[in-house]
């Protein structure tokens, strides 16, 4: 049956800058597909599907330990690090996240499976590894700077 309001989409992971094919505009603001930016990493990549000062989205895509992977932490693992500004809150949508934090002055870790989340405020210091396999986190959050995170580990 062909139906004339359906109109396929692209796939498109390679823009300079996240953007909006805009499809309408309503009081200034646009509506359309969401064209995301790639940003490789050591543990995998991130899709940046919006970063202005409304939100920030990201999907981050972890590569996760295998038999073929190397001892090194930075091929699975984010450093330890805070934002100084940034809030965010990171969902889990396929495989587990081991999750190390800091609470009280001691590191704690938690299991993430898929449809948990977690809400991280500015200055909670935190790690994100794929030690059971590769990991994709949706992670929704306040406007992301360069400069705001502070690497400690």
């Amino acid at each position: 049956m062909n139906n004339p309001l359906l109109v396929p989409l692209e796939k498109s992971w390679g823009s300079a800058e996240p953007h909006v094919a805009t499809v309408i505009q309503i009081a200034g603001d646009e509506a359309g597909q969401a064209m995301p930016k790639r940003v490789e990493k050591n543990w995998g990549y991130e899709l940046h599907y919006r970063n202005d000062d409304l939100y920030c989205m990201k999907l981050l895509h972890f590569n996760g330990v295998d038999n073929t992977t190397s001892a090194d932490i930075t091929d699975y693992a984010t450093s330890m690090h805070f934002h100084v500004i940034k809030h965010e809150t990171l969902l889990v949508t396929r495989g587990t996240l081991t999750l190390e934090v800091i609470i009280n002055k001691q590191p704690t870790i938690f299991l993430l499976e898929e449809g948990m989340a977690w809400v991280i405020c500015p200055g909670h210091v935190h790690r994100l590894m794929a030690l059971h396999g590769p990991v994709d986190i949706i992670e929704a959050s306040t406007r992301d700077y360069d400069d705001d995170s502070v690497r400690i580990g």
